[in-house]
């Protein structure tokens, strides 16, 4: 048998060279998979730190605006005007060396008594002020940046980091104040059949019983200042919804959000159902009433409260009328005085401030009543506001009114009849947002009347033997007052400790909340009694008023017959009264009506007070420290236009008092790490 030959071998080479390409293919994808998975890792800690890092700039934009709102409080006079009016401030100019504070006075400072890195989602985050804050001098508008860098690192040492720069806009602008139909900065209660078309707001606790009504959200806040925990109390009372709101009070009401958010009111009441005699605690559990599944809680206790600037010195208040050209006119009035003899105090115009130098009503400028105004308007022959415009004493008031603007009194006004506007705005509630926008363009060109006193506002006749009895409403809560407001009698006593107020340290002065009592300031410097309205008198520490005596005159007339007539001598008292006028009782008792309607945007440094009409309407706002208004049922009912946004030429004409706005983006960017002033490692993250 032939033997055949044996092949060279090629099986164990061809399997040598397959293993070692299934192992390259094995460890390239092993290779390739562990790249993946570090690159995914590296991108996941690169997006935990850059959410990291913008919750660090949350935070400091929470900071710095804590610090602005601290420096407002302490700083009244010169930032309640409009943006780049009358004398604003510089207060963003000042950045430490180190880029964690600004402020001049009452400064912020980012993260305050922590070492960097702070510690966020896992992240260690260095975060400071810019370099270039922008701001020109004397302009109430900042734009900071904000930038903060986040790192993270895993075990095995694979590190990414972020740098985020935010540019945030902090500025003043209407007051937050006027966002609703009822705001008190002490106790707000209502007991009765009212109803409150828009918020109830206090800076302290609320109770509302006996059968009134709020179609809108209530908000309690503590106030330490006077011992309240910020709580809600609800006895027999409706707290609507929307649904409610809109089945119960015809066409007076605001705009759905859900359909023209940007030309209407908002409506908070975005639920559907009924409520009925609710209380809910913040997280929305509930506290007591019935609640169903669909409806958000619109009770709010222990909210964060909202700053209620003062009305201080009123130069700077002033100057924003005079920048504005605002004026007002007025027509003649004839009034009967104490001796039954008529006057009349002929028709006026006020060029944006009327002094006290300008003879009030008795046409006497050395008496108390010098700088006062006395506006009754007719529908023929109306007030006619626009723009700002300041009154040095008290403002009396009633009748109709025309034009867009705020009259700012340097102590009381007295409401001592209905207040109407000429061309009231129409309050429809369409639904679609063109019929909307075209409501809201006419209502905007309607009549709107602000009414602000540094003292207090007073509703009816302020000469009545009970008033006394019924300004303080059964509660005398002590208060701070503004320095500036001891020109006009407060405050009475002072702390004598310093007291915590919105989150900021001060030592203040406070009121006692007596109404009723004599105006009286045992000290009072040359520089504010010199302004004092009504004038004040050193030796008593009281202030002044008009009082007049009917005195018997006798002449000879042409016959030369001795003849009689009653005369009124009408001369300066300085035992005035927190609730009295400066002007003449007999004005007010000539001229006063029933108050049954007050169309206007009322604010006061302190009380309101008074007698309202039966089914009376508050068509506006109502803000105040101190609330004492009676009546037997009525509404008040808020102005959709009183609605802040930064297009709405009402707002802007109005001039109401200004207060922190709410900060907004101008950009944001992701930017190199080295561009953070307060990080000290600007090493780029590996992994990617």
């Amino acid at each position: 048998m032939k033997r055949l030959n044996a092949r060279p071998g090629f099986i164990l080479p061809m399997a040598l060279i397959l293993a070692l390409v299934a192992g390259i293919i094995v460890a390239s994808v092993g290779a390739y998979v562990a790249q993946a998975a570090r690159t995914t890792r590296y991108h996941l800690a690169k997006d935990r730190c850059r959410f990291a890092a913008q919750s660090a700039i949350e935070n400091a934009k929470c900071e710095i605006q804590r610090g602005f709102i601290s420096y407002i409080a302490a700083n009244f006079a010169s930032i309640q005007i409009a943006p780049g009016k009358a004398k604003a401030y510089n207060w963003f100019d000042t950045v430490s060396a180190d880029r964690r504070t600004i402020g001049s006075s009452n400064p912020a400072t980012l993260f305050a008594g922590i070492d960097y890195p702070v510690s966020c989602n896992g992240c260690s985050v260095w975060v400071g002020i810019g370099e270039n804050v922008e701001h020109e001098n004397n302009a109430a508008v900042a734009v900071v940046p904000v930038i903060a860098t986040a790192v993270f690192q895993y075990p095995d040492g694979l590190r990414a980091t972020a740098t985020i720069e935010e540019r945030i806009v902090f500025g003043t602008g209407q007051s937050k104040v006027f966002d609703n139909a009822y705001f008190v900065n002490n106790y707000g209660w209502m007991n009765g059949g009212f109803v409150i078309n828009g918020e109830f707001r206090a800076n302290g606790n609320v109770s509302l019983k006996g059968g009134c009504t709020v179609n809108g959200f209530v908000y309690a806040a503590p106030n330490s200042e006077i011992g309240a925990a910020g709580t809600v109390t609800v006895q027999n009372a409706n707290i609507y919804n929307r649904t409610k709101y809109r089945s119960s009070v015809g066409n007076r009401a605001r705009y759905d959000t859900g359909n023209v958010d940007d030309i209407g009111s908002y409506d908070p009441a975005t639920a559907t159902g009924t409520i009925s005699k609710p209380s809910f605690y913040a997280d929305g559990s509930l506290r007591s009433g019935t609640k169903t599944s669909d409806n958000v809680p619109i009770v709010n206790e222990r909210s964060d409260p909202v700053e209620m600037p003062f009305v201080s010195e009123l130069q700077p208040y002033i100057e924003y009328a005079q920048d504005e050209g605002g004026t007002l006119s007025y027509p003649a009035v004839t009034y009967t005085d104490v001796a039954g003899n008529s006057h009349t105090v002929p028709s006026g115009q006020v060029n944006a401030y009327n002094p006290s130098t300008q003879a009030g009503p008795s046409g006497d400028a050395s008496l108390a009543d010098a700088g006062s105004l006395l506006l009754v308007g007719t529908q023929s022959n109306p007030i006619v506001i626009d723009g700002p415009v300041v009154v040095a004493g008290d403002v009396v008031i009633k009748g109709y009114v025309s034009g867009q603007g705020t009259i700012y009194a340097g102590r009381n006004v007295h409401i001592i009849g209905d207040i109407a506007y000429v061309d009231s705005p129409t309050w429809t509630h369409s639904k679609t947002g063109e019929a909307a926008a075209s409501e809201q363009a006419a209502n905007d060109q309607k009549s709107m009347l602000g009414i602000v006193a540094k003292g207090n506002i007073v509703v009816g006749d302020c000469t009545s033997s009970t008033i006394a009895a019924n300004v303080n409403s059964g509660t005398d809560i002590a208060y701070a007052c503004d320095a500036n407001d001891s020109s006009i009698g407060y405050p009475s006593t002072s702390f004598s400790t310093t007291k915590t107020v919105y989150g900021r340290i001060t030592t203040s002065n406070t009121f006692n909340g007596d109404y009723s009592a004599v105006e009286q300031i045992n000290s009072l410097s040359a520089e504010l009694s010199s302004t004092a309205p009504g004038g004040y008198q050193a030796s008593s520490g009281k202030f002044g008023k008009v009082r007049s005596t009917s005195q018997t005159e006798y002449y000879y007339d042409q016959y030369g017959r001795r003849q009689s007539r009653k005369v009124a001598n009408a001369s300066t008292s300085y035992d005035r009264h927190y609730y009295e006028t400066i002007i003449d009782d007999a004005v007010i008792n000539s001229l006063k009506g029933t108050v049954s309607r007050i169309d206007a945007v009322m604010y006061n440094n302190h009380g309101v007070f008074g007698k309202l009409g039966a089914s009376f309407q508050i068509n506006g706002a109502l803000v105040c420290r101190d609330e004492g208004l009676t009546a037997n049922g009525g509404s008040f009912n808020w102005d959709m236009r009183l609605r802040r946004k930064k297009d709405s030429e009402v707002v802007a004409k109005m001039g109401l008092p200004k207060g922190a706005g709410d900060p907004y983006t101008a950009s944001w960017m992701e930017i190199p790490d080295a561009s953070n002033p307060v990080y000290p490692n600007p090493e780029e993250g590996s992994g990617d």
